[in-house]
């Protein structure tokens, strides 16, 4: 082969490699997960509160959700809101369960779920409907409350999650 031919060959091998190293930032940058909101993440499954607005007098539903899920099969957590201005009235069960209990009241409520096997998609577990009573305004915290063994797998290992609060603004 010529040197001529040779030196072609090496420079449309760099060009190749410099471009499969240019494609590979590219797929990272884009495939890598999205911001957090400007919270730092650590990795672990979150349990979070919605944010919603409402006018006293609405009915609202909060959505709690779960994201970054390991797979898990149990739930046992404590759901805490601000009594003086949201009154419990009900639940519906979310997309992501087959099954769960919410109970309590007077700004308290357990949510309770135990799955077949372990779900591993993320989505909302329950959506907690609240009447927004008269005379409420500005910010009404409803905050998501996980002990250790909040959450569970199918062989019972607990799994650690963060949680992040909401809140029903009332305008």
């Amino acid at each position: 082969m010529s040197k001529k031919k040779i030196a072609i060959i090496s420079v449309a091998a760099v060009a190749a490699v410099a471009l499969l190293a240019l494609l590979t930032v590219y797929l990272v940058s884009v495939f890598s997960p999205s911001d957090s909101g400007g919270k730092e993440s650590t990795g672990k499954p979150i349990i979070s509160a919605g944010t919603v607005t409402a006018s006293a007098g609405d009915t609202v539903k909060v959505p709690i959700e779960f994201t970054g899920n390991p797979g898990a099969m149990g739930f046992l957590f404590d759901i805490s809101y601000d009594a003086d201005s949201l009154e419990y009235i009900t639940y519906e069960k979310g997309e992501l369960l087959s099954d769960c209990e919410v109970s309590g009241g007077n700004g308290a409520l357990k949510l309770l779920s135990v799955e077949n096997e372990n779900i591993t998609d993320d989505g909302v577990m329950a959506y907690i409907s609240f009447k927004v009573k008269d005379g409420a305004s500005g910010d009404c915290a409803v905050k998501v409350i996980c002990e250790e063994n909040s959450v569970c797998n199918y062989d019972e290992e607990s799994i650690a999650v963060e949680t992040s609060d909401g809140k029903v603004t009332v305008k």
